[in-house]
């Protein structure tokens, strides 16, 4: 990725429903310097885990069965809840402005490549969250 490196101090936790991609792409998250503290296989749990980790990101990949909403809006109803992004891909029926009203922040669709996803999850990332921390003064 070019420019500036992605901020190491970010926390996120990947939730997803294809345990296969979801490791890899922590294995990429990781070699990429951000900090994956945490990775869930469902989304059932994802708002506990999300504060227990205290995640400033949670990369939610909206699988088929259509959970991402629900765990959007369980996300969301925290005090202080982190950042949600949608990964979208084209099996994916993600109603965006319904996702939007549940807290999600930004969509990312998944490219072939998961290097390509890496790069423009490093760029999202590093962007909300830096925007985020100048909002509030940190």
């Amino acid at each position: 990725m070019s420019g500036a490196a992605p901020d190491p101090s970010i926390r996120i936790l990947l939730v997803g429903g294809q345990p296969l991609f979801v490791k890899a792409l922590q294995t990429r998250l990781r070699q990429s310097r951000l900090h994956v503290v945490g990775v869930e296989c469902g989304s059932e749990d994802v708002a506990a885990h999300a504060q227990t980790l205290a995640a400033d990101v949670v990369l939610l990949d909206a699988d088929p069965g259509g959970e991402a909403i629900e765990a959007a809006s369980r996300i969301m109803a925290q005090k202080s809840p982190p950042k949600v992004i949608v990964l979208t891909d084209e099996r994916t029926q993600v109603d965006t402005a319904q996702a939007q009203r549940a807290g999600a922040v930004a969509f990312v669709r998944k490219p072939a490549a998961i290097d390509d996803l890496v790069e423009t999850l490093e760029l999202v990332v590093t962007l909300l969250v830096d925007t985020s921390r100048a909002q509030s003064g940190s």
